[in-house]
């Protein structure tokens, strides 16, 4: 449909620029002002000029501007000559000037633009021959008024999680602001920069930081949750433990919290000094034990480096060690026996044990003996023994070993190597032994949490990206085996994305605007997610609550009626929790009802409502009493007769129209009479153009003199206790005509008795009640029946439409009737138990006529009706809004959805003497049909 802010635009700004130009230019008598030069006027708005020319006298341009924006505004003559040229109208309305030397200038600033308007010029030439303004000219600039873009923003916090009493950097990005604020979270400022980063302060527990982005288009909310996790120990190790003077060793620091980078600072005891780092490499000039401290963040830890004489041998073992074996001699040891054996390592007793399982044979006596976990690992030692003698002394190897090899029993861990991606969860196996420990390093980003345990396998799921290594050491001999994982991307990406849509709408990626009651359908999906939420709506809409909702999908949410905004999020439970969530807007055109009014009189209030929007209005009434107002309803009178045009704004969108149309009065008619008459005492309530009526009579009539022409209902009658629900004769809504008189009728039908109690019946419901309410026309309905001490088989539906006819069971649930045109009563029949007759039941269902088919004027235009003939044939007696006798609502929309356009609603509203469309003669010959929407046709500014 045609906009009607548009065309009513053009046509004010045609009657106030171009109002001289009242007959085609094939009319004029150019041959007056003959030889002339066509008069040159311009227009500059925002430092753009738009002018007329020679060749094209009357121009026409059309701009957009953003909602809000104020425009500075010139118009000028530019034109020259002995014959001076008048400007005789500009528009806006308050801004007009004459000149009778040229050129000429005004200039002028508009006030905020939230709607569509148009400017102006026009000129005419004054002619001693003729004064017409045969020779001028014009500029009009139509102005489109469109909404500024939304704003967005992006709020992200690196690193995420972060380890106790340390910080996180909040990065924050905006799109189409003015300004952002920092609205929660500790430590976080934006300064009300649209982009930037911040630290914020150390944090021991999970935060949620936010913030608030602000711009032409409206305010954009984002927030980022920072999870702390709890720090492990701290400890140090050193590696050689066991070193000579002067040799270095490495003193590697985990563990514990707080600080800023490189967060270890040491105390080597006595050694080199080290810079704050996560190592420390050092050595020591004398012997003996060195204590090593490190510190973090108020937290210390030690560990111990041994400093030997000098003398340690240079080579190494390879750990871990079993199986040793020595063997050696005492020059007095002469015996079979088993001997006790002891072992030194670096001169420590390390073991001891028993020297062959059957004793010494010869000059050389053996043992085995497994030495894990008795010695350091990586470290060489001197290894010596002696045996136990005769006479209980202890006797030294005649060949003692200066140093000691042990073959190692080897680990195995096998599990992924290669470089992973997007790994959920990843299996590690140890070989080699009965049983096993294992640990992971670095402990950072893995589920379960658990960075070591008992067992000979370990499943773990990856959070975050980098090398990690899984040990595993056999609990018998000390042997380890390793695997190494890469991680090279985290888990999928997290998404939601919330949209609309309703026929005919496009969605634009943050709203949707839509007509009034309109329903909506908001579609949804996420991935990478373990939970998926709608959140509800502002303001509350029930059909859109807080509710766990599939990972895709749509759902239809209540009718537009006023602007709303639609929230949910998607949540990955972590760790860390993850969340991310989307909104969308449902903006709702405003309307103004009715849009076409009854004509009133001069100087005759006339209300206006207003639906739709933001419930927040203004209107604007050009020539009217008052000329503005706001709220939901405006009541305007006018002075004079015409067509007049009021506008109506709400949440910066394009205002809708409703004209009224002022007339001569005419002189008042004689007031009619209303009758209502009731078989039974009752109560009612009578509404009309005298105002609303409430009675309750005990006589059989009442009767209302003096009341003013126009339509009357009746409503509010009780359905009585003992009575079926009353009907209403001719019908509830009558139109009353000056110096008439109408009646209602109200008739109550006492209800049936009740079968004797536990006798043969059968009982008879439509939509479940005995007394059903009237539906309407091709409605369909539920029947249901129930039986008592009946004859099984015997019972036979009748008197209602197809289906309901033949034998049914003896009680029944749920059958549907055929589709209802008018009233209609159902009957079922059985055969009583006792053979005593039959019972039956019956229930009446009424059929409302539709308005197009129930003789009522129902939108008061005079019009009663469809008479047959395609709703409009000229005979001037048949309502244009009814399509069909099937046509529920004369107010303009038909069964199909469809709108009355200007062509067919009865009224000029281009104001030039024709009324819509007919063939021929006597209709408006700008209408090409009853589907053009617009009575002026073509936007020609010379057309009127």
């Amino acid at each position: 449909m045609k906009s009607i802010v548009r065309n009513s635009l053009l046509g004010i700004g045609t009657l106030l620029a171009l109002v001289w130009m009242a007959v085609p230019n094939t009319a004029r008598a150019l041959e007056v002002c003959s030889g002339m030069a066509v008069p040159i006027m311009s227009m500059t708005i925002n430092g753009t000029t738009y002018a007329n020319s020679a060749g094209n006298r009357d121009a026409v341009y059309s701009i957009a501007v953003s909602s809000g924006s104020t425009l500075p505004v010139t118009f000028t003559n530019s034109s020259t000559g002995a014959t001076p040229y008048n400007i005789s109208r500009t528009y806006p309305v308050g801004h007009t000037l004459t000149y009778t030397t040229n050129p000429g200038t005004l200039s002028y600033t508009t006030d905020v633009l939230t709607t569509d308007t148009l400017f102006a010029i026009g000129v005419d030439r004054d002619c001693v021959e003729d004064p017409s303004p045969e020779g001028g000219g014009s500029v009009t600039v139509n102005v489109t008024v469109t909404a500024p873009p939304a704003p967005t923003a992006t709020l992200t916090a690196s690193p995420n999680p972060v380890t106790s009493d340390t910080p996180t950097t909040l990065t924050w990005t905006s799109t189409n602001t003015t300004s952002c604020t920092a609205t929660g979270g500790a430590g976080f400022s934006t300064g009300s920069a649209t982009g930037g980063n911040d630290a914020s302060s150390d944090l021991t527990t999970a935060t949620t930081f936010s913030m608030s982005c602000t711009g032409p288009g409206g305010t954009v909310n984002k927030s980022v949750t920072v999870n702390v996790t709890a720090p492990s120990a701290l400890s140090c190790s050193a590696n050689p433990s066991l070193v000579n003077p002067d040799q270095n060793t490495v003193v590697t620091a985990s563990g514990g919290s707080g600080g800023t980078s490189p967060y270890y600072t040491w105390n080597t005891g006595g050694g080199g000094s080290c810079a704050t780092g996560g190592t420390c490499t050092t050595s020591y000039s004398t012997i003996g034990t060195k204590v090593v401290t490190v510190t973090r963040n108020g937290q210390s830890s030690t560990c111990n480096v041994e400093v030997g004489g000098g003398d340690l041998p240079t080579g190494a073992f390879t750990p871990p060690f079993a199986n040793c074996t020595v063997t050696g001699w005492g020059d007095d040891v002469d015996t079979t026996a088993p001997r006790p054996i002891r072992i030194y390592s670096d001169g420590t007793l390390v073991k001891s044990t028993t020297a062959g399982a059957t004793g010494c044979v010869g000059a050389s006596c053996t043992f085995s003996s497994s030495l894990a976990g008795l010695v350091s690992t990586g470290v060489a030692h001197s290894i010596t023994g002696e045996v136990q003698g005769d006479t209980n002394e202890w006797v030294a190897f005649s060949n003692n070993p200066q140093s000691l090899t042990c073959p190692a029993t080897d680990v195995t861990c096998s599990g992924p190597t290669a470089a992973q991606e997007d790994v959920d969860s990843v299996t590690f196996t140890a070989s080699g032994g009965a049983a096993h420990t294992w640990a992971i390093s670095p402990t950072t980003g893995i589920l379960p949490s658990g960075s070591s345990g008992s067992a000979s396998s370990v499943t773990k799921t990856f959070t975050t990206t980098g090398s990690r290594t899984v040990t595993f050491t056999r609990t018998d001999t000390g042997a380890t085996g390793a695997c190494t994982i890469n991680i090279t991307s985290g888990p999928p990406p997290l998404t939601f994305q919330l949209g609309a849509s309703a026929p005919g709408v496009a969605y634009n990626g943050t709203s949707i605007l839509v007509n009034y009651g309109v329903v909506p359908t908001l579609s949804w999906t996420s991935s990478g997610a373990d939970t998926t939420r709608s959140k509800g709506a502002s303001p509350n809409d029930t059909l859109w609550g807080v509710a766990v909702i599939a990972d895709s999908g749509t759902q239809n949410v209540s009718a537009a009626t006023v602007r709303r905004n639609y929230f949910g999020d998607a949540i990955r439970n972590g760790p860390p929790v993850q969340g991310v969530n989307d909104n969308v807007l449902v903006r709702v055109r405003p309307e103004c009802l009715p849009a076409g009014q009854p004509p009133v009189g001069v100087n005759q209030p006339v209300t206006l409502t207003a639906r739709g929007g933001n419930s927040t209005y203004a209107w604007s009434a050009i020539g009217g009493t008052p000329a503005s107002g706001s709220g939901a309803s405006f009541t305007v009178s006018y002075s004079a007769t015409g067509t007049k045009t009021v506008n109506v704004g709400s949440d910066a969108l394009v205002s809708s129209n409703c004209y009224v149309t002022v007339e001569e009065e005419e002189p008042a008619c004689s007031a009619g009479t209303v009758v209502v008459s009731s078989n039974v005492p009752t109560t009612w309530s009578l509404s009309g153009p005298s105002g609303t009526i409430t009675e309750n009579i005990n006589q059989s009539s009442e009767t209302y003199t003096d009341q003013l022409a126009g339509n009357y209902t009746l409503s509010n009658v009780p359905t009585l206790e003992g009575y079926l629900p009353p009907s209403i004769a001719p019908a509830s809504s009558q139109a009353l005509d000056c110096g008439g008189t109408i009646s209602y009728t109200i008739t109550y039908t006492a209800e049936p008795p009740p079968p004797p109690p536990g006798g043969p019946e059968v009982d008879l419901k439509i939509n479940g009640s005995d007394n059903p309410t009237p539906v309407g026309t091709d409605s369909v309905v539920e029947l249901t029946w129930e039986s008592n001490e009946i004859t099984s088989g015997t019972c036979v539906a009748s008197e209602g439409i197809p289906p309901w006819s033949g034998s049914r069971d003896d009680s029944g649930k749920g059958e549907d009737s055929g589709v209802l045109s008018s009233d209609t009563t159902f009957t079922i029949t059985c055969e009583a138990g006792d053979k005593s007759g039959d019972v039956s039941d019956s229930v009446t269902i009424l059929v409302n006529a539709p308005q197009c088919n129930d003789g009522t004027d129902n939108d008061a235009d005079t019009f009663v009706d469809w008479d047959g003939v395609n709703g409009i044939d000229g005979d001037n007696d048949d309502d244009p809004h009814c399509d069909d006798a099937l046509d529920d609502n004369e107010q303009g929309d038909d069964d199909t959805g469809g709108d009355v356009t200007e062509c067919s609603d009865g009224f000029d509203n281009d104001g030039d003497g024709g009324i819509d469309y007919a063939p021929g003669a006597g209709g408006d010959i700008h209408c090409t049909s009853v589907l053009d929407d617009s009575e002026k046709g073509s936007p020609d500014i010379r057309e009127i």
